[in-house]
Protein backbone atom coordinates (compact mmCIF):
# COMPACT_ATOMS: atom_id res chain seq x y z
CA UNK A 1 0.00 0.00 0.00
CA UNK A 2 2.15 3.34 -0.98
CA UNK A 3 2.57 5.17 -3.75
CA UNK A 4 5.87 8.24 -3.94
CA UNK A 5 6.91 10.84 -5.94
CA UNK A 6 3.95 13.07 -7.65
CA UNK A 7 1.94 10.81 -7.50
CA UNK A 8 3.28 7.13 -6.38
CA UNK A 9 1.65 4.83 -5.11
CA UNK A 10 2.22 1.98 -1.92
CA UNK A 11 0.71 -1.32 -1.84
CA UNK A 12 0.69 -3.27 1.55
CA UNK A 13 -0.12 -7.08 2.41
CA UNK A 14 0.60 -9.69 4.70
CA UNK A 15 0.66 -13.64 4.50
CA UNK A 16 -0.26 -15.60 7.70
CA UNK A 17 -1.15 -19.23 6.78
CA UNK A 18 -0.57 -20.44 10.41
CA UNK A 19 -0.62 -17.10 12.21
CA UNK A 20 3.54 -16.52 10.98
CA UNK A 21 3.22 -13.27 9.73
CA UNK A 22 4.93 -11.32 6.54
CA UNK A 23 4.32 -7.75 6.05
CA UNK A 24 5.38 -6.06 2.56
CA UNK A 25 5.02 -2.79 0.65
CA UNK A 26 5.63 -1.65 -3.04
CA UNK A 27 6.49 1.79 -3.78
CA UNK A 28 5.45 2.80 -8.04
CA UNK A 29 5.74 5.98 -9.42
CA UNK A 30 3.18 7.70 -11.65
CA UNK A 31 4.29 4.88 -14.63
CA UNK A 32 3.26 2.45 -12.64
CA UNK A 33 7.10 1.02 -12.31
CA UNK A 34 8.20 -0.16 -9.44
CA UNK A 35 10.83 2.02 -8.00
CA UNK A 36 11.35 0.30 -4.59
CA UNK A 37 9.84 -2.82 -2.13
CA UNK A 38 10.32 -4.67 1.02
CA UNK A 39 9.10 -7.13 3.10
CA UNK A 40 9.78 -7.98 7.05
CA UNK A 41 8.92 -11.59 8.63
CA UNK A 42 7.16 -10.43 11.51
CA UNK A 43 6.56 -13.65 13.19
CA UNK A 44 3.62 -14.30 15.28
CA UNK A 45 1.24 -11.71 14.48
CA UNK A 46 -2.30 -10.93 12.88
CA UNK A 47 -3.26 -10.07 9.82
CA UNK A 48 -4.48 -6.34 10.80
CA UNK A 49 -0.98 -6.02 12.49
CA UNK A 50 0.86 -7.25 9.44
CA UNK A 51 -1.11 -5.05 7.02
CA UNK A 52 -0.31 -2.02 9.61
CA UNK A 53 3.58 -3.27 9.63
CA UNK A 54 3.58 -3.14 5.69
CA UNK A 55 2.39 0.61 5.63
CA UNK A 56 4.30 1.98 8.20
CA UNK A 57 7.24 0.28 6.69
CA UNK A 58 6.24 1.43 3.12
CA UNK A 59 5.92 5.00 4.35
CA UNK A 60 8.97 4.95 6.46
CA UNK A 61 10.87 3.87 3.09
CA UNK A 62 9.05 6.25 1.42
CA UNK A 63 9.87 9.47 3.75
CA UNK A 64 13.75 8.41 3.66
CA UNK A 65 13.61 8.33 -0.52
CA UNK A 66 11.93 12.12 -0.14
CA UNK A 67 8.40 11.11 -1.21
CA UNK A 68 5.94 14.01 -1.14
CA UNK A 69 3.15 13.10 -2.62
CA UNK A 70 1.58 9.33 -1.48
CA UNK A 71 -1.26 7.09 -2.81
CA UNK A 72 -1.60 4.10 -0.65
CA UNK A 73 -3.36 1.22 -1.76
CA UNK A 74 -4.22 -1.73 0.35
CA UNK A 75 -6.95 -5.21 0.86
CA UNK A 76 -7.42 -4.56 4.06
CA UNK A 77 -10.65 -2.90 4.80
CA UNK A 78 -9.92 -2.08 8.00
CA UNK A 79 -6.47 -0.51 8.06
CA UNK A 80 -7.70 1.57 4.59
CA UNK A 81 -11.05 2.76 6.56
CA UNK A 82 -9.41 3.08 10.36
CA UNK A 83 -6.40 5.44 8.29
CA UNK A 84 -9.11 7.77 6.60
CA UNK A 85 -11.19 7.96 10.32
CA UNK A 86 -13.76 6.24 9.24
CA UNK A 87 -13.75 3.39 11.55
CA UNK A 88 -12.17 4.00 15.13
CA UNK A 89 -9.61 1.89 16.33
CA UNK A 90 -10.64 -0.52 19.38
CA UNK A 91 -7.00 -2.42 19.85
CA UNK A 92 -4.66 -0.55 21.63
CA UNK A 93 -1.73 -2.45 19.74
CA UNK A 94 -2.50 -1.24 16.42
CA UNK A 95 -3.49 2.63 17.82
CA UNK A 96 -0.14 2.86 18.82
CA UNK A 97 1.03 2.01 15.27
CA UNK A 98 -2.12 3.89 13.58
CA UNK A 99 -0.14 6.53 15.45
CA UNK A 100 2.91 6.11 13.97
CA UNK A 101 1.88 6.17 10.97
CA UNK A 102 -0.33 9.24 11.11
CA UNK A 103 3.02 11.05 12.44
CA UNK A 104 5.03 9.54 9.18
CA UNK A 105 1.87 10.97 7.13
CA UNK A 106 2.34 14.20 8.13
CA UNK A 107 5.32 14.60 6.38
CA UNK A 108 3.55 14.20 2.75
CA UNK A 109 2.36 17.06 1.19
CA UNK A 110 -0.73 14.68 0.00
CA UNK A 111 -1.82 11.52 1.25
CA UNK A 112 -4.40 9.04 0.52
CA UNK A 113 -6.05 5.40 1.22
CA UNK A 114 -7.67 3.71 -1.15
CA UNK A 115 -8.95 -0.09 -0.58
CA UNK A 116 -8.85 -2.44 -3.11
CA UNK A 117 -9.67 -5.77 -3.14
CA UNK A 118 -6.82 -8.79 -3.40
CA UNK A 119 -6.52 -9.54 -6.87
CA UNK A 120 -5.50 -6.72 -7.68
CA UNK A 121 -2.83 -6.60 -4.78
CA UNK A 122 -1.17 -9.84 -6.42
CA UNK A 123 2.39 -8.38 -6.69
CA UNK A 124 2.35 -6.74 -2.78
CA UNK A 125 1.03 -10.68 -2.10
CA UNK A 126 3.58 -12.21 -3.88
CA UNK A 127 6.38 -10.70 -2.21
CA UNK A 128 4.53 -11.09 1.03
CA UNK A 129 4.78 -15.42 0.28
CA UNK A 130 7.99 -15.42 -0.49
CA UNK A 131 9.15 -13.29 1.98
CA UNK A 132 7.04 -15.88 4.23
CA UNK A 133 8.56 -18.96 2.49
CA UNK A 134 12.03 -17.58 3.06
CA UNK A 135 11.71 -15.71 6.60
CA UNK A 136 13.85 -12.52 5.99
CA UNK A 137 13.26 -8.99 5.50
CA UNK A 138 14.43 -7.02 2.85
CA UNK A 139 14.22 -3.46 1.58
CA UNK A 140 15.29 -2.37 -2.33
CA UNK A 141 15.20 0.99 -4.25
CA UNK A 142 14.98 -0.18 -7.90
CA UNK A 143 15.99 1.92 -11.02
CA UNK A 144 13.05 4.19 -12.31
Amino acid sequence: MLAGSASTSVSQNHASPTRQSMSRFLIKNEAGIVIAKGHNYIGSATNNQAEYDGLERGLAFAVRMGLKTIACYGDSNLVVNQMKGVWKINNDALRAVHDRINLLAMTFDNITYTHVYREHNREADALANMAMDKRTNCNTVTGE
